[in-house]
């Protein structure tokens, strides 16, 4: 969503604030959350476990920081 377009998410701004890391696409390791127990981790996975195996390409570093940021 660009950042221009929050003026459509009214009540998402009212509980999560104008930060505009909110309104970015995110990443997720698909791969690495095999089961729900997972997601009751209590920290970010290293940025290794980004790297998609069908293509084996990972995320930036800026989008690790970003999501460090966000977790």
């Amino acid at each position: 969503m660009a950042h221009d377009d929050t003026y459509n998410v009214v009540y998402t701004k009212r509980h999560l604030g104008n930060d505009p890391n909110i309104f970015k696409k995110g990443v997720y390791p698909y791969e690495y959350v095999t089961c729900p127990e997972i997601l009751n981790e209590a920290c970010l996975p290293q940025e290794k476990i980004f790297i998609a195996s069908f293509n084996e390409e990972g995320i930036s570093e800026e989008q690790y920081d970003r999501a460090l940021y966000m977790w």
